[in-house]
Protein backbone atom coordinates (compact mmCIF):
# COMPACT_ATOMS: atom_id res chain seq x y z
CA UNK A 1 0.00 0.00 0.00
CA UNK A 2 1.04 3.14 -0.78
CA UNK A 3 1.33 6.65 1.52
CA UNK A 4 1.62 9.26 -0.11
CA UNK A 5 3.78 12.30 1.17
CA UNK A 6 1.88 15.70 1.82
CA UNK A 7 3.38 18.40 0.19
CA UNK A 8 3.55 22.00 2.45
CA UNK A 9 0.24 22.90 0.66
CA UNK A 10 -1.63 20.30 1.06
CA UNK A 11 -2.61 18.82 4.41
CA UNK A 12 -4.87 16.31 4.26
CA UNK A 13 -4.27 12.68 2.87
CA UNK A 14 -5.84 11.36 -0.70
CA UNK A 15 -5.65 7.72 0.59
CA UNK A 16 -9.65 6.64 -0.93
CA UNK A 17 -9.22 3.55 -1.92
CA UNK A 18 -12.11 2.84 0.85
CA UNK A 19 -14.72 4.74 -1.05
CA UNK A 20 -16.83 2.79 -3.31
CA UNK A 21 -18.63 5.21 -4.80
CA UNK A 22 -16.83 7.16 -7.44
CA UNK A 23 -18.66 10.30 -6.95
CA UNK A 24 -18.41 10.53 -3.24
CA UNK A 25 -14.95 10.10 -3.71
CA UNK A 26 -15.21 13.04 -5.70
CA UNK A 27 -16.85 15.31 -3.51
CA UNK A 28 -14.46 14.06 -0.67
CA UNK A 29 -11.55 15.07 -2.58
CA UNK A 30 -12.94 18.20 -3.64
CA UNK A 31 -13.84 18.53 0.39
CA UNK A 32 -10.03 17.73 0.91
CA UNK A 33 -8.67 20.30 -1.28
CA UNK A 34 -10.94 23.15 0.22
CA UNK A 35 -9.55 22.19 3.47
CA UNK A 36 -5.81 22.48 2.62
CA UNK A 37 -6.91 26.29 0.79
CA UNK A 38 -8.99 27.35 4.10
CA UNK A 39 -5.52 26.62 6.07
CA UNK A 40 -3.26 28.33 4.08
CA UNK A 41 -5.57 31.59 4.92
CA UNK A 42 -5.64 31.04 8.66
CA UNK A 43 -9.12 30.02 8.41
CA UNK A 44 -8.69 28.04 11.31
CA UNK A 45 -12.49 27.61 12.33
CA UNK A 46 -13.80 26.65 8.64
CA UNK A 47 -10.43 24.34 8.55
CA UNK A 48 -11.72 22.65 12.26
CA UNK A 49 -15.75 23.06 10.89
CA UNK A 50 -15.22 21.35 7.28
CA UNK A 51 -12.88 18.59 9.00
CA UNK A 52 -14.86 17.75 11.81
CA UNK A 53 -17.94 17.67 8.74
CA UNK A 54 -15.71 15.26 6.76
CA UNK A 55 -14.88 13.18 9.73
CA UNK A 56 -18.74 13.07 10.43
CA UNK A 57 -19.66 11.83 6.31
CA UNK A 58 -16.86 9.47 6.53
CA UNK A 59 -18.08 7.30 9.68
CA UNK A 60 -21.42 7.12 7.56
CA UNK A 61 -20.42 6.29 4.71
CA UNK A 62 -18.85 3.39 6.82
CA UNK A 63 -21.62 2.65 8.74
CA UNK A 64 -23.99 2.74 5.49
CA UNK A 65 -21.94 0.27 3.97
CA UNK A 66 -21.95 -2.12 7.25
CA UNK A 67 -25.65 -1.26 7.64
CA UNK A 68 -26.75 -4.61 8.55
CA UNK A 69 -23.98 -5.07 11.75
CA UNK A 70 -24.70 -0.85 12.44
CA UNK A 71 -28.40 -1.05 12.88
CA UNK A 72 -28.21 -4.61 15.30
CA UNK A 73 -25.36 -2.81 17.47
CA UNK A 74 -26.27 -1.74 20.99
CA UNK A 75 -25.66 1.67 20.73
CA UNK A 76 -27.37 1.84 17.80
CA UNK A 77 -30.30 4.68 18.83
CA UNK A 78 -33.99 3.33 18.74
CA UNK A 79 -35.48 4.74 15.96
CA UNK A 80 -33.47 6.72 14.13
CA UNK A 81 -31.42 6.11 10.47
CA UNK A 82 -28.36 6.19 9.83
CA UNK A 83 -28.27 9.36 7.53
CA UNK A 84 -30.05 11.14 10.63
CA UNK A 85 -26.97 10.07 13.14
CA UNK A 86 -25.22 12.63 14.65
CA UNK A 87 -21.61 12.53 15.13
CA UNK A 88 -21.96 11.91 18.65
CA UNK A 89 -23.90 8.96 17.82
CA UNK A 90 -21.94 7.67 15.16
CA UNK A 91 -18.82 7.69 17.37
CA UNK A 92 -19.70 4.39 19.68
CA UNK A 93 -21.82 2.81 16.72
CA UNK A 94 -18.19 2.99 14.68
CA UNK A 95 -16.30 2.11 18.06
CA UNK A 96 -18.72 -0.53 19.17
CA UNK A 97 -17.80 -2.46 15.29
CA UNK A 98 -14.41 -1.74 15.49
CA UNK A 99 -14.50 0.87 11.84
CA UNK A 100 -12.50 2.89 14.50
CA UNK A 101 -9.09 2.39 16.57
CA UNK A 102 -10.86 1.81 19.83
CA UNK A 103 -7.82 3.81 21.70
CA UNK A 104 -8.80 7.04 20.19
CA UNK A 105 -12.57 6.96 20.64
CA UNK A 106 -11.96 9.55 23.29
CA UNK A 107 -10.24 11.82 20.19
CA UNK A 108 -13.69 11.61 19.01
CA UNK A 109 -15.53 12.74 21.76
CA UNK A 110 -13.14 15.42 22.02
CA UNK A 111 -13.40 16.51 18.53
CA UNK A 112 -17.36 16.44 18.15
CA UNK A 113 -17.10 18.95 21.12
CA UNK A 114 -15.05 21.22 19.02
CA UNK A 115 -17.80 21.08 16.50
CA UNK A 116 -20.11 22.93 18.80
CA UNK A 117 -17.80 25.75 19.03
CA UNK A 118 -19.60 27.06 15.56
CA UNK A 119 -22.23 28.48 18.04
CA UNK A 120 -19.53 31.51 19.26
CA UNK A 121 -21.01 31.64 23.01
CA UNK A 122 -19.83 28.25 23.20
CA UNK A 123 -16.58 28.96 22.23
CA UNK A 124 -16.88 31.96 24.65
CA UNK A 125 -17.79 29.46 27.52
CA UNK A 126 -15.25 27.34 27.40
CA UNK A 127 -11.69 26.91 28.25
CA UNK A 128 -10.52 26.95 24.73
CA UNK A 129 -10.43 28.94 21.59
CA UNK A 130 -10.10 27.52 18.58
CA UNK A 131 -6.01 28.47 17.04
CA UNK A 132 -3.95 26.73 14.60
CA UNK A 133 -3.38 24.13 17.44
CA UNK A 134 -6.96 22.94 17.31
CA UNK A 135 -7.42 23.41 13.83
CA UNK A 136 -4.81 21.11 13.34
CA UNK A 137 -6.43 18.43 15.50
CA UNK A 138 -9.05 18.45 13.78
CA UNK A 139 -7.16 17.78 10.66
CA UNK A 140 -5.02 15.31 12.39
CA UNK A 141 -8.02 13.23 13.41
CA UNK A 142 -9.24 13.45 9.53
CA UNK A 143 -5.81 12.06 8.31
CA UNK A 144 -5.99 9.23 10.83
CA UNK A 145 -9.56 8.57 9.79
CA UNK A 146 -8.84 8.06 6.39
CA UNK A 147 -5.58 6.37 6.66
CA UNK A 148 -7.09 3.46 8.95
CA UNK A 149 -10.09 3.24 6.40
CA UNK A 150 -7.77 2.93 3.47
CA UNK A 151 -7.12 -0.15 5.59
CA UNK A 152 -10.13 -1.38 5.05
CA UNK A 153 -12.81 -2.31 1.72
CA UNK A 154 -16.63 -2.59 2.66
CA UNK A 155 -17.75 -5.19 0.48
CA UNK A 156 -21.50 -6.14 0.14
CA UNK A 157 -21.55 -5.82 3.89
CA UNK A 158 -18.85 -7.09 5.25
CA UNK A 159 -15.39 -5.42 6.17
CA UNK A 160 -12.13 -7.08 4.31
CA UNK A 161 -8.79 -6.05 5.38
CA UNK A 162 -6.08 -4.75 3.12
CA UNK A 163 -2.85 -7.20 3.84
CA UNK A 164 -1.48 -5.29 0.92
CA UNK A 165 -1.45 -3.44 -2.64
CA UNK A 166 -4.33 -1.88 -3.57
CA UNK A 167 -7.51 -3.58 -4.64
CA UNK A 168 -10.45 -1.42 -5.65
CA UNK A 169 -14.05 -2.18 -4.41
CA UNK A 170 -17.07 -0.28 -6.70
CA UNK A 171 -20.51 -0.95 -4.97
CA UNK A 172 -21.81 0.55 -8.77
CA UNK A 173 -21.28 -2.48 -10.56
CA UNK A 174 -20.33 -4.79 -7.35
CA UNK A 175 -16.81 -5.09 -9.07
CA UNK A 176 -13.63 -6.05 -6.91
CA UNK A 177 -10.46 -5.10 -8.82
CA UNK A 178 -7.46 -7.02 -8.25
CA UNK A 179 -4.89 -4.36 -10.18
CA UNK A 180 -1.16 -5.21 -11.90
CA UNK A 181 0.86 -5.95 -9.14
CA UNK A 182 3.71 -3.52 -8.19
CA UNK A 183 6.30 -4.38 -6.26
CA UNK A 184 6.91 -4.76 -3.02
CA UNK A 185 2.82 -5.26 -2.77
CA UNK A 186 0.80 -7.35 -4.30
CA UNK A 187 -3.03 -7.22 -3.96
CA UNK A 188 -4.06 -9.07 -1.52
CA UNK A 189 -7.57 -8.81 0.76
CA UNK A 190 -9.19 -11.04 3.38
CA UNK A 191 -12.00 -10.94 5.81
CA UNK A 192 -13.36 -12.53 8.97
CA UNK A 193 -16.98 -12.26 7.65
CA UNK A 194 -17.90 -15.40 6.62
CA UNK A 195 -16.19 -17.33 9.85
CA UNK A 196 -18.10 -20.19 11.36
CA UNK A 197 -20.72 -19.38 9.02
CA UNK A 198 -22.19 -21.44 5.73
CA UNK A 199 -21.67 -19.20 2.70
CA UNK A 200 -21.75 -18.72 -1.13
CA UNK A 201 -19.47 -16.74 -2.91
CA UNK A 202 -20.80 -16.01 -6.59
CA UNK A 203 -19.11 -14.32 -9.24
CA UNK A 204 -17.81 -13.74 -12.76
CA UNK A 205 -13.72 -13.04 -12.94
CA UNK A 206 -11.87 -11.65 -16.06
CA UNK A 207 -8.48 -13.62 -16.09
CA UNK A 208 -6.79 -12.57 -18.84
CA UNK A 209 -3.37 -14.36 -20.47
CA UNK A 210 -0.82 -14.57 -18.05
CA UNK A 211 -2.72 -13.69 -15.08
CA UNK A 212 -3.34 -15.89 -12.07
CA UNK A 213 -6.37 -15.78 -9.96
CA UNK A 214 -6.15 -17.12 -6.49
CA UNK A 215 -8.86 -17.89 -3.66
CA UNK A 216 -7.52 -17.54 -0.53
CA UNK A 217 -8.75 -19.74 2.49
CA UNK A 218 -7.15 -20.85 6.08
CA UNK A 219 -5.91 -17.64 6.39
CA UNK A 220 -4.34 -16.87 9.82
CA UNK A 221 -1.87 -14.60 8.95
CA UNK A 222 0.82 -13.66 5.78
CA UNK A 223 2.75 -16.40 6.76
CA UNK A 224 0.26 -19.52 6.68
CA UNK A 225 -2.87 -19.36 4.56
CA UNK A 226 -4.05 -22.00 1.52
CA UNK A 227 -5.32 -20.45 -1.98
CA UNK A 228 -6.90 -22.67 -5.25
CA UNK A 229 -5.23 -21.43 -8.12
CA UNK A 230 -6.47 -20.15 -12.00
CA UNK A 231 -3.25 -19.98 -13.71
CA UNK A 232 -3.42 -18.63 -17.47
CA UNK A 233 0.17 -18.73 -17.84
CA UNK A 234 0.63 -21.60 -20.37
CA UNK A 235 3.04 -24.75 -19.69
CA UNK A 236 6.29 -24.02 -21.43
CA UNK A 237 6.03 -27.65 -22.56
CA UNK A 238 2.83 -27.89 -23.30
CA UNK A 239 0.80 -25.03 -24.11
CA UNK A 240 -2.69 -26.82 -24.09
CA UNK A 241 -1.76 -26.89 -19.98
CA UNK A 242 -1.55 -24.26 -17.26
CA UNK A 243 1.46 -23.54 -15.68
CA UNK A 244 0.24 -23.62 -12.02
CA UNK A 245 -3.28 -24.43 -11.25
CA UNK A 246 -3.94 -25.97 -8.06
CA UNK A 247 -4.27 -25.91 -4.32
CA UNK A 248 -1.36 -24.24 -3.03
CA UNK A 249 -0.24 -23.57 0.20
CA UNK A 250 2.23 -20.84 2.09
CA UNK A 251 4.24 -21.69 5.18
CA UNK A 252 6.07 -18.70 4.97
CA UNK A 253 5.56 -15.08 3.44
CA UNK A 254 6.14 -14.93 -0.37
CA UNK A 255 6.70 -18.51 -0.73
CA UNK A 256 3.98 -20.75 -1.72
CA UNK A 257 4.26 -25.01 -3.14
CA UNK A 258 2.02 -26.53 -4.73
CA UNK A 259 0.36 -29.09 -2.61
CA UNK A 260 -2.03 -30.24 -5.42
CA UNK A 261 -2.94 -30.02 -9.26
CA UNK A 262 -6.72 -30.14 -10.17
CA UNK A 263 -8.41 -33.38 -11.47
CA UNK A 264 -9.26 -31.25 -14.91
CA UNK A 265 -8.87 -27.76 -15.05
CA UNK A 266 -10.73 -25.25 -16.00
CA UNK A 267 -10.65 -23.84 -20.08
CA UNK A 268 -7.40 -21.88 -20.83
CA UNK A 269 -8.62 -20.26 -24.37
CA UNK A 270 -11.81 -18.92 -22.13
CA UNK A 271 -10.54 -15.34 -19.76
CA UNK A 272 -13.75 -15.06 -18.46
CA UNK A 273 -15.17 -17.49 -15.94
CA UNK A 274 -18.21 -17.76 -13.70
CA UNK A 275 -17.42 -18.97 -10.11
CA UNK A 276 -19.31 -20.22 -7.15
CA UNK A 277 -17.65 -20.70 -4.27
CA UNK A 278 -20.11 -23.23 -1.50
CA UNK A 279 -18.79 -23.76 2.00
CA UNK A 280 -21.13 -25.62 4.45
CA UNK A 281 -19.40 -26.54 7.65
CA UNK A 282 -16.04 -27.99 6.65
CA UNK A 283 -16.95 -28.83 3.14
CA UNK A 284 -15.99 -27.01 0.22
CA UNK A 285 -17.08 -26.48 -3.80
CA UNK A 286 -15.04 -25.24 -5.92
CA UNK A 287 -17.64 -24.28 -8.99
CA UNK A 288 -16.01 -23.56 -12.25
CA UNK A 289 -18.30 -22.27 -15.28
CA UNK A 290 -21.06 -24.72 -13.80
CA UNK A 291 -18.29 -27.64 -13.54
CA UNK A 292 -16.76 -28.44 -9.93
CA UNK A 293 -13.19 -28.20 -9.83
CA UNK A 294 -10.80 -30.38 -7.51
CA UNK A 295 -8.05 -31.41 -6.14
CA UNK A 296 -6.77 -34.64 -7.10
CA UNK A 297 -6.41 -36.33 -3.25
CA UNK A 298 -10.31 -34.90 -3.45
CA UNK A 299 -9.64 -32.30 -0.14
CA UNK A 300 -9.87 -29.11 0.67
CA UNK A 301 -9.01 -28.98 4.03
CA UNK A 302 -10.86 -26.30 4.92
CA UNK A 303 -11.25 -24.66 8.29
CA UNK A 304 -14.31 -22.60 8.92
CA UNK A 305 -12.81 -20.39 11.79
CA UNK A 306 -10.05 -19.11 9.57
CA UNK A 307 -10.25 -16.28 7.15
CA UNK A 308 -11.23 -15.94 3.23
CA UNK A 309 -9.90 -13.44 0.42
CA UNK A 310 -8.38 -12.82 -2.92
CA UNK A 311 -5.05 -12.49 -3.59
CA UNK A 312 -3.17 -11.50 -7.34
CA UNK A 313 0.08 -11.78 -8.35
CA UNK A 314 0.41 -10.54 -12.35
CA UNK A 315 -1.69 -8.94 -14.07
CA UNK A 316 -5.24 -7.23 -13.37
CA UNK A 317 -7.98 -8.74 -12.76
CA UNK A 318 -11.22 -7.70 -12.02
CA UNK A 319 -13.97 -9.77 -9.96
CA UNK A 320 -17.53 -8.48 -11.18
CA UNK A 321 -20.99 -9.11 -9.85
CA UNK A 322 -20.07 -10.03 -6.70
CA UNK A 323 -23.00 -11.64 -4.76
CA UNK A 324 -22.76 -13.20 -1.03
CA UNK A 325 -25.03 -15.56 0.44
CA UNK A 326 -24.97 -16.13 4.09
Amino acid sequence: MTTERLTIDQLTTRELGFVSDPGLAAIILDLLDEIDRVFSVSGFRSTLYLSISAVEGLLKHALKLNSKKALGANSFPTGKKIEDLTLFQCIPICSELSLIPPEFTNTYDQLRQFRNYIHPERELSSRYNINIGISQLGIGILNMTLLHFNKLRFIEGGTWRVISGEPQYSLVNRQLVLPRYKFPSYPFIVTDYFIKSDFTLEFEVDVPEDAIMNFVYNFSSEDSFNMIRIDKRKDRNDATKPRDDGLLVCNDKLHWRKKSEFISSPDLARHRHAISIQVSGSSLKFIVDGSEVNPLDNTWDYDPDKSIGFFNELQRVNIEGLKITI
